[in-house]
């Protein structure tokens, strides 16, 4: 186990990075792009402009993490530990992640690009992306309720395909229930 460690201006390879149990460490400007995280235990640590794309995260865990600012393109969250997925991501890229049949409701998206996302088979019931851009993630099969779409930008969703009750949409990010089915708004 490794506690309450401070890595700054690293970059990682599979030769330096040692999978371990990480408890109250903080990564600042560390560059993991294409690591094997897999099977690595993250606990109430916090990262800071880092770059973690493309790394493989099979079986490893997130409880208690804060991303901030950070560069996550491509990561598969769906290959990870769900019983221990408690994490913050704020002013984060998430283009290209999978969540795909997860539980999201302990996860907090703050002002997040989420382009081309995959949320198929999801939780995100009571979860609130707040001010994120979602152009072209993909919503299927999810679990909607009282989701808080208020403040993104470049929602669809088709609302026959998802379970949405109590789910809160401006006017505007309400438009993105309509992109199926050819209907033009003329105010």
């Amino acid at each position: 186990m490794i506690l309450d460690k401070v890595y700054e201006n690293q970059v990682f390879t599979p030769d330096s990075f040692t999978i371990d149990s990480y408890d109250n460490c903080q990564f600042k400007q560390c560059n993991f792009e294409q690591v094997d995280l897999s099977g690595t235990q993250f606990l109430d640590c916090f990262f800071e402009g880092c770059t973690l794309s493309n790394c493989p995260i099979f079986k490893s865990s997130f409880n208690e993490v804060h991303f901030h600012n950070c560069k996550l393109l491509g990561l598969n969250f769906s290959t990870c530990d769900h019983f221990v997925f408690h994490v913050h991501f704020e002013e984060c890229q998430l283009d290209y992640s999978d969540f795909s049949r997860m539980k999201l409701s302990h996860v907090r998206f703050t002002t997040c690009s989420l382009k081309s996302a995959e949320f198929t088979g999801t939780n995100l019931a009571q979860l609130r992306f707040y001010n994120c851009n979602l152009a072209a993630a993909y919503f299927e099969q999810c679990d909607l309720t009282k989701t808080d779409f208020t403040s993104v930008e470049n929602l669809r969703l088709d609302p026959t395909k998802n379970h949405l009750k109590g789910t809160l949409f401006s006017s505007q990010t309400a438009l993105g229930l309509l992109h199926n089915y050819d209907i033009k708004l003329i105010d």
